[in-house]
């Protein structure tokens, strides 16, 4: 497990309007520093997964991985506003902890000379 957990004095920077929208309940912009519950920036991820491989027969792979991962963050259960960032239209977006599982298959031959 991997993460990040910032101070008060560092939350308190972090999230003194750095452009980052407006929060449920609280507001946040260039002059004026977020308060209340809605701002942390704090967040930690983790992963398991596990690799196989078979060989049928000589010279042949045939693999299988598979990996989970979750991203935990402390702004469970808010919401922000954003802006129009690129192709991501401007609107109202959830933010919350959010888990991925990821597969690859694999087939692979082996021409040795």
């Amino acid at each position: 497990m991997f993460g990040v957990q910032w101070d008060d004095a560092a939350k308190s920077m972090l999230c003194a309007g750095l452009g980052i929208g407006t929060f449920t309940g609280v507001t946040a912009s260039a002059t004026q520093k977020i308060t209340g519950t809605g701002c942390s920036p704090n967040w930690s991820m983790s992963e398991v997964g596990t690799r196989t491989i078979w060989n049928p027969v000589p010279d042949l792979d045939v693999g299988f991985d598979v990996v989970y991962y979750h991203l935990n963050t402390a702004f469970n259960g808010g919401s922000v506003t954003l802006g129009q960032t690129g192709a991501k239209p401007a609107g109202l977006y959830g933010i919350s902890s959010q888990d991925s599982i990821g597969a690859t298959v694999r087939i692979q031959r082996n021409f040795l000379y």
